[in-house]
């Protein structure tokens, strides 16, 4: 004879066992489970998407050896750019991504943070930021 579980109590233990692991609890379970959350899947997405970004802004580049080679490559527009848009959809992927690890995994109980994987995903958002605004957008 089979053993069937009903559907309340099938319901019941998923409901335990999304409810375990919040983001306002600071228990061993939840604080490294959303580290692994955040470092395999957004931060891990945001690194390939930066990377992409600086490859495809690397192979745009051409050097002209009949001119004075520039110490930083730096494309300089005269386009306007707005908040929110971007040149390379890459960037706006990865900006994204460290947002969304920053927001959705962060346990800052009493002005504390207790996830480990959010100094990387601080370092990574003004990692990306810096590399935005300063090397290839002037």
């Amino acid at each position: 004879m089979k053993a069937r579980f009903k559907p309340t109590v099938l319901f019941i233990i998923c409901l335990i066992a999304i409810s375990s692991c919040s983001r306002k609890k600071n228990t061993f379970l939840s604080r490294n489970v959303h580290a692994v959350t955040a470092e395999y899947n957004a931060l891990y997405n945001g690194y390939i998407a930066l990377e992409q970004g600086r490859t495809s802004l690397n192979a745009s580049y051409e050097d002209d050896y009949w001119e004075v080679l520039p110490i930083e490559r730096m494309q300089i527009d005269e386009d306007v750019i707005l908040p929110g848009q971007s040149k390379n959809e890459n960037f706006t992927r990865a900006e994204e991504k460290a947002a969304k690890a920053i927001q959705k995994h962060s346990i800052n109980i009493e002005s504390k943070e207790y996830n480990p994987q959010m100094d990387e995903a601080i370092y990574f958002w003004g990692k990306h930021g810096i590399s935005i605004s300063v090397l290839y957008l002037r």
